[in-house]
């Protein structure tokens, strides 16, 4: 028996590659990258605005996004950690 989702007996990549979960994982990559680039992009006019300087633009947008990224991933092992909702 292969590898099972934590606290489960279901297979860890039981319909994983049926074409319906594959759409939907698909589509949730496309929703995720849009949003962000959504969120960059405002980041970038509102620096953009406040400081007049594509260079300070630049930076602040890039710092921001760097530290939200180490930040989810600090966040996320904190929560592996937390058994409360879990069955």
């Amino acid at each position: 028996m292969g590898k099972t989702i934590r606290g489960s007996r279901k297979p860890l990549l039981k319909g994983f590659l049926e074409e319906e979960n594959l759409d939907r994982r698909l589509r949730s990559w496309a929703k995720a990258i849009t949003w962000r680039a959504l969120g960059i992009l405002i980041l970038g006019l509102i620096a953009w605005i406040y400081t007049g300087n594509l260079e300070q633009t630049s930076i602040i947008t890039v710092a921001f996004n760097g530290v939200r990224l180490i930040l989810y991933y600090v966040h996320e092992h904190l929560w592996e950690r937390v058994k409360w909702g879990r069955d």
